[in-house]
């Protein structure tokens, strides 16, 4: 990460995760709660004035050459929360995605993304989601969360077919939501799944906020040969998340 201030001062992901620990984010995709982050309290300090070219991680754990600086800023940065309405469509369709530097992976997508887009409502909010399986395999959609059963995504819907799904928004925090068609490891391993925030009344207290998903792609037969944050290897350690100095971070 580095400050959107001057002087800039990146502090790349190897860095990041060498001063929060890879334990601290793995296990989820978001977690409440605000840490101020000025010059000289960085987890893994740098220096006032030094600035580090990242020399990247090789081969296909690069980012690939044709991602641009931007490329991750709809996910890296969620939906500012009240922002976005209460209904969502998402095409459920196929696409071959480049997750590293030559690293291609025949994806099942809701959207087109991987990870799927973030959804974000207030507790209590009714959200619909309208999917659309443009596929040639059934699929669905599983929300973590409290909500009725006939909702829950347990049916499979076939290719070409359509369904909406309904809930109230809750409980307060952080859900990922994923197809849970069988086989499960498949849906999921070829990209089928998102975050989806719930926000509690009157929403949180302002902060910069990022959202980090960490995911592993299976090359050439080999699980998890590629890892990457919100879907593209390498990314962060080319293009550090940008954060104004004094301002409190929600990750």
């Amino acid at each position: 990460m580095e400050s959107s201030d001057t002087p800039e001062r990146p502090v790349t992901r190897r860095g990041f995760l060498r001063g929060v620990g890879l334990g601290g984010l793995a296990g989820v995709a978001g977690i409440g709660g605000s840490h101020a982050l000025s010059q000289g309290n960085y987890p893994g300090g740098v220096g006032t004035s030094e600035v580090h070219e990242d020399p990247g991680y090789g081969g296909m754990h690069d980012v690939p050459s044709d991602i641009g600086a931007d490329a991750l800023d709809g996910i890296t940065h969620p939906p500012v929360g009240g922002s976005v309405g209460p209904d969502y469509e998402f095409d459920v369709v196929e696409r071959r995605i480049e997750v590293g530097a030559g690293a291609i992976v025949d994806a099942w997508t809701y959207a087109g993304t991987v990870p799927g887009p973030t959804i974000r409502a207030t507790v209590g909010e009714i959200v619909r989601i309208r999917l659309r399986y443009l596929t040639d395999h059934p699929h669905n959609l599983h929300l973590h969360g409290s909500h009725a059963p006939t909702m829950d995504g347990w049916e499979p819907i076939p290719p070409g077919g359509e369904f909406v799904y309904e809930i109230e928004a809750g409980p307060v925090g952080v859900h990922p939501y994923h197809c849970h068609t069988m086989p499960l490891a498949e849906h999921v391993r070829r990209g089928l799944y998102g975050t989806m925030i719930v926000d509690p009344p009157g929403g949180r207290p302002h902060s910069q906020e990022v959202l980090l998903l960490l995911s592993g792609f299976t090359v050439d037969g080999y699980h998890n040969a590629v890892v990457a944050w919100n879907g593209v290897a390498g990314f962060y350690a080319r293009h550090p998340i940008k954060l104004t100095v004094g301002e409190p971070v929600r990750v």
